[in-house]
């Protein structure tokens, strides 16, 4: 509670009192950069800071810690730990920034799958980057469970992941789901996501499988799922 009674607090900004005189030649570079332009200054900087922050906390809970101090966030990202209580009003603005930075980081390892593609080849891209995705997913979505009843931000963004999950099965494998009656499309779709999910990924490397073997597992369901529509018969 007190990590959040602190996150609360917005520090007045640094003044000095006894300022040193300004020299000529800097007072004349100084009168020539307009207001405008100092602000976007600022505001770049801040930008920055912020996303150290982000960067740093990201990077401590995938390296195992789910709950960093804010000296360890501010130490990885090289700012002093006021700067962390600077930037982020309370907790909520904090874990809204960290699934936004999140989101961003899964969606740079996303490729677009064409729906064209034979049938094979489909799951076997689909499999592989679904896996890697679930995996770099993983430690921040097991630090995520332990707050999220209490985070709306947290669940805004697991529901935006699982609406962006079951967007690409539908994309990936419109062929296939269109081959069913329209009131079966919803069902079979959810199947599809429902075995390439991350609760499906993480029960598995929880019952001590690999990742490769957690990815033949995903595969092999999909594979099941999929031929059926098709008529084919899965190698």
């Amino acid at each position: 509670m007190e990590a959040e009674r602190n996150l609360q607090i917005v520090p007045d900004a640094f003044e000095e009192v006894n300022p040193k005189p300004i020299s000529k030649s800097k007072e004349k570079v100084l009168a020539k950069k307009s207001p405008a332009a100092s602000q976007d200054g600022r505001q770049a900087r801040a930008t920055r800071t912020r996303l150290a922050i982000i960067d740093a906390l990201l990077d401590l809970i995938v390296e195992g810690d789910i709950s960093p101090t804010a000296r360890q966030i501010a130490v990885r990202a090289g700012v002093s730990e006021r700067s962390v209580f600077q930037h982020f009003v309370d907790l909520e603005e904090l874990h809204k920034a960290l699934a936004e930075r999140q989101l961003s980081r899964i969606l740079a390892m996303s490729e677009d799958i064409s729906p064209s593609l034979p049938l094979a080849e489909r799951i076997d891209a689909y499999v592989k980057q679904r896996s890697r995705i679930l995996e770099a997913l993983t430690p921040v979505r097991r630090a995520a469970l332990a707050i999220e009843m209490h985070s709306a931000e947290l669940r805004r963004s697991r529901d935006l992941f699982h609406a962006l999950s079951l967007e690409e099965v539908n994309k990936v494998f419109a062929n296939e789901i269109k081959s069913y009656k329209r009131s079966d499309r919803s069902i079979y779709a959810s199947a599809i996501e429902v075995v390439s999910s991350w609760n499906a990924w993480e029960s598995l490397r929880v019952q001590g499988h690999s990742s490769d073997s957690a990815e033949a597992v995903m595969k092999f369901s999909l594979k099941a799922l999929l031929y059926i529509s098709s008529g084919n018969e899965s190698n």
